[in-house]
Protein backbone atom coordinates (compact mmCIF):
# COMPACT_ATOMS: atom_id res chain seq x y z
CA UNK A 1 0.00 0.00 0.00
CA UNK A 2 1.37 3.45 -0.82
CA UNK A 3 1.78 6.26 1.69
CA UNK A 4 -0.42 8.65 -0.25
CA UNK A 5 -3.78 9.63 1.24
CA UNK A 6 -6.80 7.60 0.19
CA UNK A 7 -9.04 10.67 0.02
CA UNK A 8 -8.22 14.23 -1.00
CA UNK A 9 -9.16 15.77 2.36
CA UNK A 10 -7.43 13.07 4.42
CA UNK A 11 -3.80 13.51 5.45
CA UNK A 12 -3.36 9.91 6.61
CA UNK A 13 -2.89 6.76 4.56
CA UNK A 14 -5.17 3.76 4.95
CA UNK A 15 -2.37 1.90 6.73
CA UNK A 16 -2.07 4.72 9.30
CA UNK A 17 -5.81 4.61 9.95
CA UNK A 18 -5.75 0.81 10.34
CA UNK A 19 -2.74 1.07 12.68
CA UNK A 20 -4.54 3.65 14.83
CA UNK A 21 -7.66 1.49 14.86
CA UNK A 22 -5.67 -1.59 15.86
CA UNK A 23 -4.30 0.03 19.00
CA UNK A 24 -7.69 1.46 19.96
CA UNK A 25 -9.72 -1.64 19.10
CA UNK A 26 -7.65 -4.61 20.30
CA UNK A 27 -10.24 -5.44 22.94
CA UNK A 28 -13.25 -4.05 21.09
CA UNK A 29 -15.59 -5.87 18.75
CA UNK A 30 -15.36 -4.94 15.09
CA UNK A 31 -17.82 -5.27 12.24
CA UNK A 32 -16.25 -6.00 8.87
CA UNK A 33 -18.28 -5.96 5.67
CA UNK A 34 -16.75 -8.04 2.87
CA UNK A 35 -16.97 -7.61 -0.90
CA UNK A 36 -19.42 -10.50 -1.18
CA UNK A 37 -21.77 -8.80 1.32
CA UNK A 38 -20.96 -10.98 4.33
CA UNK A 39 -20.87 -9.23 7.68
CA UNK A 40 -18.26 -10.57 10.11
CA UNK A 41 -18.08 -9.59 13.79
CA UNK A 42 -15.10 -10.38 15.99
CA UNK A 43 -12.23 -9.09 18.10
CA UNK A 44 -9.24 -7.99 16.02
CA UNK A 45 -6.04 -9.68 17.17
CA UNK A 46 -3.65 -8.85 14.33
CA UNK A 47 -3.27 -7.24 10.91
CA UNK A 48 -0.49 -6.66 8.38
CA UNK A 49 0.56 -4.14 5.75
CA UNK A 50 -1.92 -5.63 3.25
CA UNK A 51 -4.85 -5.11 5.68
CA UNK A 52 -5.21 -8.87 6.23
CA UNK A 53 -7.00 -9.17 9.55
CA UNK A 54 -7.16 -11.92 12.19
CA UNK A 55 -10.37 -11.98 14.24
CA UNK A 56 -10.93 -13.95 17.43
CA UNK A 57 -14.40 -15.19 18.44
CA UNK A 58 -15.65 -14.30 14.97
CA UNK A 59 -19.25 -14.79 13.85
CA UNK A 60 -20.97 -14.22 10.53
CA UNK A 61 -24.11 -12.16 11.02
CA UNK A 62 -26.90 -13.24 8.68
CA UNK A 63 -29.71 -10.69 8.41
CA UNK A 64 -33.14 -11.52 7.00
CA UNK A 65 -35.69 -8.72 7.24
CA UNK A 66 -35.65 -7.46 10.81
CA UNK A 67 -34.22 -10.71 12.22
CA UNK A 68 -30.62 -11.83 12.41
CA UNK A 69 -28.60 -14.86 13.42
CA UNK A 70 -24.92 -15.30 14.23
CA UNK A 71 -23.03 -18.25 12.72
CA UNK A 72 -19.93 -19.03 14.85
CA UNK A 73 -16.63 -19.01 12.93
CA UNK A 74 -14.04 -19.00 15.75
CA UNK A 75 -10.57 -17.73 14.80
CA UNK A 76 -10.94 -16.17 11.35
CA UNK A 77 -8.49 -14.68 8.85
CA UNK A 78 -9.77 -12.12 6.34
CA UNK A 79 -7.76 -11.21 3.27
CA UNK A 80 -7.39 -7.42 3.09
CA UNK A 81 -8.51 -7.05 -0.52
CA UNK A 82 -11.97 -8.34 0.48
CA UNK A 83 -12.58 -5.71 3.18
CA UNK A 84 -15.08 -3.03 2.16
CA UNK A 85 -15.89 -1.53 5.57
CA UNK A 86 -14.37 -1.87 9.03
CA UNK A 87 -15.90 -0.30 12.11
CA UNK A 88 -16.04 -0.58 15.87
CA UNK A 89 -19.19 -2.07 17.39
CA UNK A 90 -20.45 0.08 20.25
CA UNK A 91 -22.91 -1.42 22.66
CA UNK A 92 -26.06 0.71 23.15
CA UNK A 93 -26.14 2.69 26.37
CA UNK A 94 -29.10 3.07 28.66
CA UNK A 95 -31.37 6.05 27.84
CA UNK A 96 -30.42 7.78 31.10
CA UNK A 97 -26.68 7.66 30.34
CA UNK A 98 -27.29 8.97 26.80
CA UNK A 99 -29.30 11.88 28.21
CA UNK A 100 -26.55 12.62 30.76
CA UNK A 101 -23.92 12.64 28.02
CA UNK A 102 -26.01 15.03 25.91
CA UNK A 103 -26.49 17.38 28.85
CA UNK A 104 -22.73 17.48 29.51
CA UNK A 105 -21.88 18.50 25.94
Amino acid sequence: MSDRPLHGCCNRSGHDILLECSFACCTERLLIVLRDGKKILGTMRSFDQYANIVLEHAVERVIVGKCFSDVPLGLYVIRGENVVLLGQVVRPQSPSSIAAALLQS
